[in-house]
């Protein structure tokens, strides 16, 4: 929210909502019809300074709300993988260790959860859990490797 002497009470109502719209990249024309204004005249108040400040703010307000969804959703992640690998670690038992078939496995019920949990949420909070499956994939595949035989622990990249 702009503070008390921002470029923000510079701007009129609709120039605020022009940059309102223009933050969540809404095209000049666009913006030009919903307000019912010429297209230069959103080009003459994006000239304005106040207007480049108000739309930093904006932008900035964006990016700060944006990293904070990525990392509630990479913890949420991370709280879905801790609780399959304790259920198939409660599965296998105390005794049993956990080789390239077990991890196999728990890197299947992890990304099955994955993909549930991507269907559920947020453009931005799907972008963080997809990294995630991407990353699992990958070890799911070289966990298979290993489980076949054809690749050594160490030869992991």
């Amino acid at each position: 929210m702009p503070g008390p002497h921002s470029a923000y009470e510079g701007l009129t109502p609709d120039a605020r909502e022009a940059c309102r719209l223009d933050a969540v990249g809404t095209s000049r024309e666009d913006i030009a019809q919903r307000l019912g204004v010429h297209v230069s005249t959103v080009s003459n108040w994006r000239a304005q300074p106040a207007y480049q400040s108000h739309l930093h703010d904006l932008l900035a307000e964006a990016d700060r709300a944006a990293i904070g969804q990525a990392r509630r959703a990479r913890e949420a992640s991370m709280r879905v993988v801790l609780g399959v690998v304790a259920r198939a670690a409660q599965q296998l038992g105390p005794d049993k260790e956990l080789g390239p078939q077990e991890l196999a496995s728990i890197g299947r019920m992890v990304l099955d959860c994955y993909r549930t949990v991507s269907a559920q949420v947020g453009p931005v909070e799907r972008h963080a859990v997809e990294a995630t499956v991407r990353t699992l994939s990958d070890e799911v595949a070289a966990a298979r490797l290993i489980a076949a035989g054809e690749l050594a622990p160490d030869d992991e990249d």
